[in-house]
């Protein structure tokens, strides 16, 4: 709700860290664009899976993330 009140679509939100990526999914069904970082190698892997088991349509606003160097693409 917080995201809805304090910004519109096509704005940024940024999340410093950003654990397994709620605030980014939801920046994405709400068309918001997003910044995000996470320092924790695991978080970045839950939320690189997470995004792969999305619907198609939601998964496509997913293509310009870089999940770093340290994740496993190759499930």
């Amino acid at each position: 709700m917080v995201m809805l009140y304090f910004s519109g679509r096509g704005d940024y939100v940024l999340d410093p860290f950003s654990g397994i990526g709620t605030t980014v999914i939801s920046a994405a069904i709400f068309e918001r664009k997003y910044l995000c970082f996470e320092k924790d190698k695991n978080d970045r892997q839950r939320f690189y899976d997470a995004v792969q088991k999305l619907n198609p349509e939601l998964k496509d606003k997913f293509g310009n993330i870089d999940f770093g160097y340290d994740v496993v693409k190759d499930l």
